[in-house]
């Protein structure tokens, strides 16, 4: 006698293209029951059906097995519709030489803060925030008066919306505020006579 092996075929493609909100149908054939899993369920999560469903920026493998042991991987990865600002290069905790060796010498210097100017079109100034020469928070400052609605977009899709102050909406980098290690604010600045919305990373811990 001999026993037929069983088999795991992921029949439309190993990996998927998302925006935030989006869904993939995985269409998976195989003998035995199929069980699917998200590696990252902030980036993508899944139902038992194989239903993909896009959360925020950024990749995530969704494996599939079937009860012959067999294994297969779809990469899932999703991508923005707003590239409105290029995100701070993110690392609290960090000395000033190495944001000196990140974006150079600052226009303003202040014991307390890096200001640069000219730091992208859309979002012309970006600010770092220090303590004792050790980085606390990132800020950038967008265009208030053309940009706002991109701008919800653009974090929208990156980072769970948290709640809101009379002053500050929140977001945070995770599904859950235990895992998170970063927390975004969002709240209006003034410099001179121009009005900006500022968007500020910080440690989930502070």
């Amino acid at each position: 006698m001999s026993c037929k092996r069983d088999y795991l075929n992921v029949k439309n493609g190993s990996y998927v293209r998302l925006y935030h909100e989006e869904m993939h149908q995985i269409d998976a054939e195989s003998e035995s029951i199929i069980t699917y899993r998200s590696d990252n369920e902030y980036h993508a999560n899944v139902n038992a059906q194989g239903l993909v469903t896009a959360n925020y920026v950024g990749k995530t493998n969704v494996v599939l097995a079937n009860e012959n042991g067999d294994v297969a991987n779809v990469e899932i990865d999703v991508i923005p519709v707003s590239n409105l600002y290029p995100e701070p290069v993110l690392s609290f905790g960090e000395t000033e030489n190495s944001v000196l060796g990140k974006y150079g010498v600052p226009d303003v210097v202040d014991d307390e803060y890096y200001f640069y100017s000219d730091y992208s079109p859309k979002a012309p100034y970006m600010m770092v925030t220090l303590e004792n020469g050790v980085v606390e928070s990132y800020a950038v400052l967008v265009n208030a008066s053309t940009n706002v609605e991109e701008l919800v977009t653009f974090l929208e899709e990156r980072y769970k919306y948290v709640g809101d102050t009379d002053d500050y909406l929140f977001y945070m980098n995770a599904l859950s505020v235990l895992d998170a290690t970063m927390s975004v604010g969002v709240g209006v600045m003034t410099l001179g006579y121009e009005v900006y919305i500022m968007v500020a990373y910080m440690n989930a811990d502070i």
